[in-house]
């Protein structure tokens, strides 16, 4: 009887707060009847794509030229050999990407884990991975945030298109944040900052992988991880993120 009453009581509080506060969508801010997101930009967000540069491999709409970032380090015709991406940094995914990394919104990341999925198993080339891989957080910034949102983008991500995910790499050096930095501030400071687990020696070799991140901006990050995965025998290394935001 007390569950049932406690039931009703809960159903009732969240109606109430839903006539106040009506549930908004976290990509475009329009009003929704429940949920996280609208159709339009669940639709949006699970079908589009943004191509590759055949250049360098970067992220880019059809119509866009490449300044090809990534060729400015010296590792990168070695690491990466191409990026894919959701979209561009702005509506939907600013808002989504935003709620989900800063404001505790964790199901907004099985959302676009699922996206990722879609996108890799889209992929004549990414489909063939054999893990997944996301980008580790530094131990001080995961106590400060409480969560990778990586590795929940990884978790769903590897669930959804049956690739093995596989958490390997650690962050051993802490960084000031990327934002407000220039590409070869960018490659400095992140410059040596992973590290392969100990348990995971000769398990990557040879093998083609996926590195996983919310959102690429110069590509420093994934090469400075993909670097470390190639010094420890990893074979083809592939990244895929939400989207692609420019400097």
């Amino acid at each position: 009887m007390l569950n049932s009453v406690g039931a009703y009581l809960k159903f009732f509080s969240s109606a109430i707060l839903d006539f106040v506060f009506p549930p908004r969508c976290f990509g475009c801010d329009k009003e929704i009847d429940k949920g996280l997101i609208c159709d339009k930009c669940l639709t949006q967000v699970t079908t589009g794509a943004l191509g590759t540069c055949p250049v360098c491999g970067l992220p880019k709409s059809d119509n866009e030229e490449c300044i090809h970032q990534l060729f400015l380090s010296g590792v990168r015709p070695h690491t990466l050999a191409r990026i894919r991406a959701l979209g561009k940094y702005a509506p939907p995914y600013f808002g989504l990407i935003h709620n989900f990394k800063y404001q505790q919104k964790k199901k907004i990341g099985k959302i676009l884990g699922l996206a990722l999925a879609n996108l890799v198993n889209s992929d004549p080339v990414l489909s063939r991975a054999r893990y997944i891989i996301p980008i580790p957080l530094h131990p001080a910034r995961l106590r400060e945030r409480g969560y990778n949102q990586s590795l929940i983008l990884a978790q769903e991500a590897s669930f959804c298109s049956g690739i093995t995910l596989l958490d390997c790499l650690k962050r051993i050096k802490y960084t000031k944040s990327q934002t407000q930095l220039d590409y070869q501030h960018r490659m400095k400071n992140i410059r040596d900052a992973y590290k392969l687990k100990s348990e995971y020696t000769g398990l990557i070799k040879d093998s083609r992988v996926i590195l996983i991140d919310d959102v690429i901006t110069t590509g420093a990050t994934l090469s400075e991880a993909a670097k470390t995965l190639k010094e420890n025998g990893a074979g083809d290394i592939y990244g895929a993120v939400v989207t692609a935001a420019q400097v």
